[in-house]
This record gives structure tokens, C-alpha cells and sequence, in this order.
């Protein structure tokens, strides 16, 4: 069964496959204090914590935001998660930060994503179509 709590969701450098993270990520030793364990000890703890074992689930139209060259939580999990998304019919969107890493750190782009979410938010949640001012509908 699919679940309706939320109208909509925006993940900003999510993990969404503990496996996929754990193996492309910067800080391996994070993933092992977090879960307790590594992949090849315990693989169950690594599926049940990640999102993408139930995407089959998913319904909430979903923005997903992620930098290009983001080391911490490589862009492989934003990947992962819009393509199971789509795959399930659910809305879904990815919007990749050219030449960030883990974290938005320029004007410019932090308000591109500050736009990007009212944009989504205001489709999802209120009904209503906003433009962003020389982007239009990007």
C-alpha cells in the first residue's frame, strides 16, 4: 500500500542506498560507526535502512537536489533514487548543482535552491505554478 502523509518532499544530497553510499563515499568510517557494521557483516542492517529497498512504496512527488561533485554523499544516490521514482510513476525531479560538492556555498546557487523548492512546494503543496524570474520553468 501506498502511503499519502505528505504532499510533497524535497531531499537535499540524500542517501538513498546505504550500499551505494558506503562504498563511493568519502567518510567510510561514518557509515560503520552509524549502522554498527559493514556491508559484507551485515547486509540486512544496510537494505533496511535504505530507501531504495521499499521505493516500491513511494508516492510522494519528490525534489531532489545534489551537487555535481559531492564526495560525501555521491551523486549516485540522487541517480538511484529519481530513476526508482520514475520507474514507479511517481513526480520526481533532480536538480544537480554544477561544480559543488556536499553543500551549497555561493549566493547565487543557494538561492536557486531556495527558488527551486518554493517552486515545488507551491505546485505540490498549493496548487499553484511559480516562475522562477529568468529560469522559467527550469
Amino acid at each position: 500500500m501506498k502511503a499519502n502523509r505528505f504532499s510533497a518532499i524535497s531531499v537535499g544530497a540524500g542517501i538513498s542506498n546505504w550500499m551505494t553510499y558506503y562504498v563511493n563515499t568519502d567518510i567510510h568510517p561514518f557509515t560503520r560507526q552509524y549502522l554498527k557494521s559493514t556491508p559484507w557483516e551485515d547486509p540486512n542492517i544496510y537494505a533496511k535502512t535504505s530507501p531504495m529497498t521499499t521505493i516500491n512504496k513511494a508516492s510522494t512527488p519528490t525534489l531532489i537536489q545534489h551537487g555535481e561533485f559531492d564526495r560525501r554523499v555521491p551523486i549516485a544516490n540522487a541517480y538511484e533514487l529519481v530513476q526508482g521514482l520514475r520507474d514507479n510513476d511517481v513526480p520526481a525531479k533532480l536538480v544537480v548543482y554544477k561544480g559543488f560538492g556536499h553543500g551549497i556555498s555561493k549566493p547565487k546557487e543557494r538561492l536557486a535552491a531556495l527558488w527551486h523548492n518554493w517552486q515545488w512546494f507551491s505546485h505540490y503543496v498549493l496548487g499553484e505554478d511559480v516562475i522562477i524570474p529568468g529560469l522559467g520553468d527550469k
